[in-house]
């Protein structure tokens, strides 16, 4: 029962701590444009949309002729780069190059309910013509959710969010973790664990609300989403990660959520706890700890009581020498705790659309039971 307890606990505790675009060479402005309506317009001038989602206006005297004009979403648009962010579809609207004398009038709707804090009114519609993104002169409606501007030529147009001055996309965590659990008798208990979670509240705005992509990947096991944790989980068997290989995770767009692909390694030492045991009943002054084993990476010792409610933690290289003194255990009561030795190597990602903290760590935790005493 208490071996329940403490791997659910410790699981629970490595859950807790816890995405681009793509251009195609045919097309200067980004992907397969999808040209879904047709319209033809002439000296009088006219207007094209697709429903309430876009509307180009043309005046009267703008073109010398009739156009058979086209309308429609790009799939894959140009990236917007830089810290800027779409917060409406890209439009394709051709016959790409067309000028008019007299500007037209473009109108998109946007969405920025994924985001926080945002001022509407900075909202800049953009458009590419295949050197690059231009901003237009924009005027927002912040009611109707729309964003308009005057237009003398057609190409792709988009309405973008500049983030400068907040996290940049996603926050993400992917984790491989393995949990040892050792009584000092025997071969110890091994749980392992790989979790993914997405969120933007440990940005240093937040900009993104926690976002789920739709998929997550690791060699060949499949994650899933589970409510409970708030993150993707794969744990089906006890034991099934490798000491000292490569995990390659790969994350599927989902929304807004960029896709990404990154490996880690996997520690090649399980480090155990010699001091102290487990079960012991131990005092605040003169306790430390002591482990065996090595490797790169980073230590972490973390005690928490059983109930969840405190925990103190130190960090050190992994040399052995680190210990609790009785100051840094002071805000901590007598009663039962675990004792967790957390081993791990970690890494940031570094990728478009995520926030330059987001990390990968491996894992290695060893946790025992013991009893603190004033």
């Amino acid at each position: 029962m208490l071996r329940h307890k403490l791997s659910l606990l410790v699981g629970l505790l490595v859950l807790a701590l816890a995405f681009g675009c793509s251009s195609d060479d045919d097309n200067p402005t980004g992907g397969d444009d999808d040209h879904g309506t047709v319209v033809t317009i002439g000296t009088d001038g006219g207007a094209l949309t697709i429903g309430t989602d876009v509307t180009l206006e043309i005046p009267p005297q703008a073109l010398s002729d009739s156009v058979d004009f086209t309308i429609g979403q790009n799939s894959s648009p140009a990236p917007a780069g830089g810290t800027r962010r779409m917060v409406s579809p890209c439009y394709t609207i051709g016959p790409s190059g067309t000028q008019f004398a007299v500007p037209a009038a473009i109108t998109i709707s946007y969405d920025v309910s994924g985001f926080d804090n945002v001022d509407e009114e900075s909202l800049i519609i953009y458009t590419n013509s295949g050197s690059g993104w231009d901003a237009l002169a924009t005027e927002t409606d912040l009611g109707a959710n729309t964003a308009s501007a005057s237009v003398t030529h057609l190409s792709d147009f988009a309405v973008m969010l500049d983030t400068s001055s907040a996290a940049q996309g996603v926050y993400a965590k992917l984790i491989l973790a393995r949990i040892i659990y050792y009584t000092g008798e025997g071969d110890p208990y091994r749980m392992d664990n790989i979790a993914a979670s997405f969120d933007s509240g440990y940005g240093p705005c937040t900009v993104l609300h926690p976002l789920q992509p739709s998929g997550v990947t690791c060699n060949d096991f499949t994650l899933n989403w589970v409510d409970e944790m708030g993150s993707f989980t794969y744990s089906e068997h006890l034991s099934f990660l490798e000491l000292d290989s490569s995990y390659d995770f790969e994350v599927t767009a989902g929304g807004v959520v960029p896709s990404l692909t990154q490996a880690i390694t996997f520690p090649s030492v399980e480090p155990y706890l010699t001091s102290p045991t487990y079960g012991s009943v131990v005092s605040k002054s003169g306790f430390e700890t002591t482990w065996s084993g090595s490797g790169s990476g980073t230590v972490e010792i973390i005690m928490v009581d059983l109930a969840g409610d405190s925990a103190v933690w130190v960090s050190t290289v992994n040399d052995g020498s680190d210990s609790f003194t009785s100051d840094q255990l002071a805000s901590l009561t007598p009663g039962g705790y675990i004792l967790v030795l957390n081993h791990y190597n970690r890494e940031s990602i570094v990728a478009e659309g995520y926030d330059p903290r987001s990390i990968i760590a491996a894992r290695v935790m060893h946790t025992i039971m013991i009893t603190l005493t004033q």
